[in-house]
């Protein structure tokens, strides 16, 4: 009998927070996921942020590849333009009658099941889900609310997925009325636990993923067990969430026990692990702990999100599978979301669709502790962006539409948009240097850290052409247009001089990631 599948994807999570990775706070359910199971510690995204990275997770293939969806005519315009690279931000999106990891599953005999933050999906209002804004009362916000997770639910199950609940569209901290922008993490486990206890006694095998808003935002700290434990996506509850976390005042007690401050995302770290623990605890109640391939794994981490530095494409990744993985295995090799879904299909001998195509390779043999050739090129690809890199290097082009150059160029007290296409500021802007150039060549192998851009060396002129023909390779393999020759604007001593402006006035905005609050 073929296994479970659990899979638990947080959200803004560095690597550095957690237990297994050798950070401070305390999770001892992934570490417990860590020790009996496998570690790889060189996984990343290969588009750092939420939509993309998930598409890529559910689907085997590069973001890029989805299908336009019904977004408006601005937009799409801005994102599907002839004269330039694609924008890969938001618009990734799982549609009906698309093959996908719940649609594969099912296809073998797995009843699916899907709990939390899904953002892969089309866009609300495309769904007719209705905004909610302060000017509404507390009775048709709660209204809309309702609504809006029926509609959720009901795209879930034509996408492909058997059992939806619990949903939260997007980002929590994107609705207008502020009141309602808070974690209810208890909220989100119940819906897995409900489905769990559902499979007591069940023959059918499950494949069930279960997303998290924490680590992102809104920030919480020391006031989470304020934060009213009724406020869902779903609209307000008539009672708190049955208990199977430990109470939120814990979390800061064993925060200080540890001798920690109870900031952002150290609040979050522990209350993501206690989510594992909960659901670990269910698996084991119900008897399928031993019968289940359980993996924790995140969208993307923080410092340079929506960037192709690894500062936002590294991230965590640990399973769970007794008698397959072998306890303690650690992974050294680059591997990749796209990757992921492959690796699912080795790993528990399942059919493909047949003439599916999937960018990623599978991995299972590393998780087994066998020998593995993991490629030497790997892609990355997010905003205006796209990198490839080796083991030694790494490089990244980042080329403006034509249309983003004319409207910057048309209004010079307008400012400048980044790789996302945002005038707002985003965190690479502050922690890779080099992060406006047009080329930047890494030598990975001496600056993980992606500091010393290499590009304008002549030394390494040889090195840059070579990484450019390779970048030239992938993106012709997959069908990205994207202009290898950065247009002159980007060069220019005017634009060097409207990114040292935009620098000078954001940082302010930015702060909080260099202080205890974070």
């Amino acid at each position: 009998m073929r296994p479970n599948v659990l899979v638990l994807i947080s959200d803004d999570t560095d690597p550095a927070y957690l237990g297994p990775y050798g950070g401070p706070y305390p999770t001892p359910n992934l570490d417990w996921l860590a020790r009996e199971g496998a570690r790889l510690s060189r996984h990343e995204v290969v588009a750092p942020l939420c939509t993309p990275s998930r598409y890529a997770y559910l689907t085997g293939r590069y973001p890029s590849r989805s299908p336009a969806p019904a977004l408006d005519p601005a937009l799409l315009a801005s994102l599907y333009l002839p004269d330039g690279p694609r924008l890969i931000g938001f618009e990734a999106a799982l549609q009906p009658g698309q093959p996908h990891a719940a649609t594969i599953f099912r296809e073998n005999g797995y009843t699916t099941a899907y709990v939390g933050k899904f953002h892969c999906g089309r866009p609300a209002h495309t769904l007719g889900m209705l905004d909610i804004d302060e000017g509404l009362s507390e009775e048709e916000a709660d209204r809309r609310r309702r609504h809006n997770q029926r509609l959720a639910v009901e795209e879930l199950g034509r996408i492909g997925w058997d059992y939806a609940a619990n949903l939260a569209w997007g980002n929590i901290d994107w609705e207008p009325w502020h009141r309602l922008d808070i974690h209810n993490l208890e909220w989100t486990t119940d819906g897995a636990l409900r489905f769990l206890e559902s499979r007591r006694n069940q023959q059918q095998p499950f494949f069930m993923v279960v997303g998290t808003n924490v680590i992102h935002g809104p920030r919480h700290a020391s006031n989470i067990e304020d934060q009213d434990p009724l406020i869902t996506p779903a609209g307000r509850l008539a009672q708190a969430p049955s208990g199977a976390h430990p109470p939120r005042r814990t979390i800061r007690e064993r925060l200080s026990r540890a001798g920690l401050t109870p900031t952002h995302r150290a609040v979050g770290t522990v209350w993501l692990d206690d989510c594992l623990g909960a659901l670990r605890q269910k698996l084991a109640e119900i008897g399928e702990l031993d019968r289940t391939l359980i993996v924790y794994q995140s969208d993307h981490s923080v410092f340079g999100k929506s960037s192709c530095h690894a500062s936002g494409s590294r991230t965590g990744f640990l399973a769970r599978w007794p008698g397959r993985i072998p306890a303690g295995t650690v992974c050294s090799h680059t591997v990749q979301n796209i990757d992921f879904l492959p690796t699912l299909i080795e790993l528990l001998e399942l059919r493909a669709p047949a003439g599916y195509r999937m960018d990623g390779r599978s991995y299972a043999a590393a998780l087994k502790g066998e020998r593995f050739w993991a490629g030497d090129t790997w892609f990355n690809q997010i905003g205006t962006a796209r990198s490839v890199q080796t083991p030694e290097f790494k490089y990244i082009a980042f080329r403006y539409q034509r249309a983003q150059i004319e409207r910057m160029q048309a209004d010079p007290d307008r400012g400048i948009v980044n790789q996302l296409g945002r005038s707002d500021p985003w965190m690479p802007e502050f922690y890779h240097r080099h992060y406006w150039d047009a080329d930047q060549l890494y030598r990975i192998d001496h600056d993980e850290g992606e500091q010393i851009n290499l590009a304008g060396f002549p030394r390494y002129a040889a090195v840059l052409a070579e990484m450019r023909g390779k970048l030239a390779r992938h993106l012709e393999a997959i069908g990205d247009s994207f202009c290898l020759t950065p247009d002159p604007f980007q060069t220019s001593e005017e634009f060097r001089l409207r990114v040292a402006r935009r620098m000078a006035t954001a940082i302010e905005e930015v702060g909080y990631f260099h202080t205890g609050g974070w």
